[in-house]
Order: C-alpha cells, then sequence, then structure tokens
C-alpha cells in the first residue's frame, strides 16, 4: 500500500512539472516554516535565516562557525564551532551549553539533547544525555551518526562483522554477509528501521530497509538518510562524469527503492540533507564548493530569498550590487522545519 501511495504522489508531482514547467513552487504556509543556516562573509558572521530572509540567529563573531541545525517542534537547535576549537549548543538562540570537547554528532528527542564528543585531552568518545556523561563509545563505532529513539542510542561498528552498538553494548546484527564501513544514516521509529552504509568488505554501497538488504543503483553515492512518513529516503548524487577535477554528479534522492534525479542540469551538485514536516519534505542540494545552493519542496525548487549583505562584501558571482544577494549564492548548510507556535 506505502508503494502504491508512492507511486501516485511521484506522478502528481510530475504532473505538476509538466503543468507548471519549471517555476518554482511558492513558499510555505501554515504553522511551519523553514530554517537555513548560511555560510558568512568577512565581516558578516553566519547566520540562520528564515524563508523570508529574516536573521533568526547570527553568531556573535567571525570566529564561529555553524556545524549542524536540528529542531523538534517549535525549538530549533544548533551546534557551533569556535576557530580555537570551543563547542557550543544553542537553543532558540541562547545557548545551553559550552565545552572544550569535539560535538561530532547531536539529536534530539523530547526535548532532551544527545551528543557525541570526544575529550581531546585522552581522546575519549562519550554519548552526553542532557549534556551529562552517558556511555563511552569505542573508536570503532561510527560515533558521527548518532540515532536516538525511545531513549535508546544505536550506532553501526565499524568492523567487517556486522556488528552495531547499543546503549554502550556492541550486538551482532543477523542476516548480513560482512560488517558496515562508513555509515550515512540511522534512522528508525517505531515501526521503521533504515541504514545506509558502504560495506566494509566489498565497498558498495548498500541499505537495509525493515529487515529488506539492498544494494543502491549503480552510480549512486549516497550522501545522508531519514524515515518520512513510513517512506525511506536516502539523498546523494548520480555520478554522471569522471573528469580533472574529480567525480561529478547530479542531486539525486532514493524514495522506497525509486531513484529520482532531481531538476539540474549542472553537474557538480549533490543532495546533502532533508527536512520534513507532515507530508512536505525540503531537500538541501549543494554544490562541490559549496554554493551556489539549492532548495526543493517535494521534489520542485523553490524561491530563496534575498538577504541583506554589507555593500562591500557582496559574495562572488551575485550580480547584485544594492546591498542584498540571493541566500543560495551565500551557500547554504544546513536545514530544519520550525513550527510556528511561539
Amino acid at each position: 500500500m506505502k508503494k502504491l501511495l508512492l507511486l501516485f504522489a511521484i506522478a502528481m508531482l510530475a504532473l505538476i512539472s509538466c503543468t507548471k514547467g519549471d517555476e518554482p513552487s511558492p513558499e510555505p504556509v501554515g504553522d511551519t516554516t523553514l530554517y537555513m543556516a548560511a555560510n558568512g562573509l568577512t565581516g558578516f558572521p553566519e547566520a540562520i535565516y528564515d524563508l523570508q530572509g529574516h536573521i533568526i540567529y547570527q553568531c556573535p563573531d567571525e570566529t564561529y562557525s555553524i556545524m549542524s541545525l536540528t529542531s523538534e517542534g517549535s525549538d530549533w537547535y544548533a551546534v557551533l564551532k569556535t576557530d580555537d576549537g570551543i563547542f557550543s549548543v544553542v537553543k532558540n538562540g541562547k545557548t545551553i551549553s559550552t565545552t572544550p570537547e569535539v560535538i561530532w554528532s547531536m539529536a534530539v528527542e523530547h526535548g532532551i539533547v544527545y551528543t557525541v564528543q570526544e575529550n581531546k585531552s585522552d581522546n575519549t568518545f562519550w554519548v552526553n544525555r542532557g549534556f551529562e556523561r552517558l556511555y563511552e563509545v569505542p573508536s570503532h563505532v561510527n560515533y558521527y551518526t548518532i540515532s536516538v529513539h525511545g531513549g535508546a542510542v544505536v550506532f553501526t561498528v565499524n568492523n567487517m562483522k556486522p556488528y552495531t552498538w547499543w546503549n554502550g553494548v556492541i550486538v551482532e546484527f543477523e542476516g548480513l554477509d560482512e560488517g558496515f564501513g562508513y555509515t550515512y544514516g540511522i534512522s528508525r521509529t517505531d515501526d521503521d528501521a533504515l541504514y545506509v552504509y558502504q560495506g566494509y568488505l566489498s565497498g558498495k554501497y548498500k541499505y537495509i530497509w525493515n529487515d529488506i538488504k539492498s544494494e543502491l543503483p549503480e552510480k549512486f553515492v549516497p550522501t545522508s538518510s531519514y524515515i518520512v512518513n513510513g517512506h525511506a529516503f536516502i539523498l546523494g548524487e548520480k555520478i554522471i562524469s569522471q573528469g580533472v577535477g574529480g567525480l561529478k554528479g547530479l542531486p539525486a534522492v532514493l524514495i522506497d527503492g525509486i531513484e529520482t534525479v532531481l531538476n539540474n542540469d549542472h553537474p557538480g551538485y549533490r543532495a546533502v540533507s532533508l527536512a520534513s514536516h507532515g507530508v512536505d519534505t525540503y531537500i538541501l542540494v549543494n554544490n562541490s564548493a559549496g554554493a551556489p545552493s539549492l532548495v526543493y519542496k517535494n521534489l520542485q525548487p523553490i524561491n530563496l530569498p534575498d538577504v541583506t549583505t554589507p555593500y562591500s562584501v557582496t559574495p562572488y558571482g551575485s550580480d547584485d550590487y544594492t546591498g542584498k544577494s540571493n541566500l543560495s549564492m551565500l551557500g547554504i548548510k544546513a536545514i530544519a522545519t520550525v513550527e510556528n507556535d511561539r
């Protein structure tokens, strides 16, 4: 039934695309909006914007970088890093934690922040719950892809044998003929589970969707993965050429095993992250150089806002010298959907 509904949705999207051509879809309305963390410029720190181009949050100065952005309901969270290696977690614009430890990944569940942090003095890794140490993580665990569901913390283990790490215990993953290499995401709900990874021995890109093991399509290189309304979304790029600059591809998404190359005629782009609310999905697409950036809503491009920047620091490549530059030219680092009930 899920696959039939998905095929119907894709057909409807195709019909809309044929009707409207390449015209971007309207901005989202209703009880949610999209926040976008963007690069800064000389004299202009990195910031988080909404779809109207308003600054929701701006870093204290140019020494800060936004490392990640996530949300839960009406709350948004960001990980920041300074040039001298100090990390902090910001919630709705207020700093709630600062540490000299490296924050490798973060997840939020029921308002509780989970992080994986590295103590640089002794090179140990720890899962923190509410900024207090919960478990030590072995260094061969893929700690950059934290997954939390129902309070259970799960990682894959980088090993020739298929192991996962559940709340401090190494557990064998049954039914696999090789272990996990680099892992591109673990997503879990009450009903579904999605693992996307590179085989430790074969080097092939694979995924496990509700106990069914599959290989990704040929020349599809993943970047991240998500479960949205009971469907498996795997983001990445479809490699189309290999030149002097290396592999180049087009942004692509695999939805329940169905591959879609997003509407972009220029190689060198890839789909990197997804945010969703209700039936709407937003996919961030980035150029390998970091900019320009594109955002797709329900597989269709949307208009990105112009934002005010100092006249003297207009981004390279912008043809607007009036003090405004399109957000795409700054380069978007991360996206999150935030409910508007405050």
